[in-house]
């Protein structure tokens, strides 16, 4: 590998383009919920599928975990928030958030 692509993704994209293309991916993600109330990004219980709330709220986690505290060497935004956010580490009986889980809040904007 060249000294170039050293310290790219596999992808080749620049962190530029990694930030537009996940800042899009957010706005997107925004557009095609906003209009959902609490209830519908629940769903109904289905044992094989995840609420729409906990996949969007897994997906940033995930984000968080790896650009924010192992990228950057942040703390996290959230306490504690591997006991729910966690797939690999959570039983998926447990990612169920209909009572204890969370709420929607607005988004974060940066």
């Amino acid at each position: 590998m060249d000294k170039d692509h050293a310290l790219r993704p596999t992808s080749g994209a620049s962190a530029s383009d990694l930030i537009a293309q996940l800042r899009e991916a957010r706005h997107r993600t925004e557009r095609l919920t906003e209009d959902l109330s609490s209830a519908e990004l629940l769903g109904p219980h289905r044992e094989i599928v995840n609420p729409v709330l906990w996949e969007i709220g897994h997906i940033a986690w995930f984000h968080e975990y790896w650009t924010l505290r192992h990228a950057a060497r942040e703390a996290p935004l959230i306490e504690r928030s591997e006991p729910f956010w966690d797939s690999s580490n959570v039983a998926q009986d447990a990612l169920d958030p209909r009572p204890a889980g969370p709420h929607r809040h607005p988004p974060l904007h940066g």
